[in-house]
């Protein structure tokens, strides 16, 4: 993925800071997709469009979750049986 910065006209410094700010925010969902999957590569993000990326972005994160809190369930249940 290519993201230039438009040079057709003068960017004020808002217009600077949400393109970069949406750059940021494009590269650390790549970084934790391909951080959180076991099969995703930062490579394959490169290929995908933002619904596709976001998607899997928020999928990966609430498995994350829910794999947390069944640990957590765990770990209760096992004090509780002492």
């Amino acid at each position: 993925m290519n993201y230039l910065i438009p040079v057709s006209r003068k960017l004020t410094k808002e217009e600077q800071q949400y393109i970069k700010e949406d750059f940021e925010n494009i590269l650390t969902q790549q970084i934790i997709i391909s951080q959180l999957s076991n099969g995703i590569s930062y490579q394959d993000t490169e290929n995908m469009d933002n619904y596709e990326r976001i998607f899997i972005f928020k999928k990966l994160i609430d498995m994350k979750k829910e794999e947390n809190d069944a640990k957590l369930k765990a770990i209760e249940d096992a004090k509780q049986k002492r």
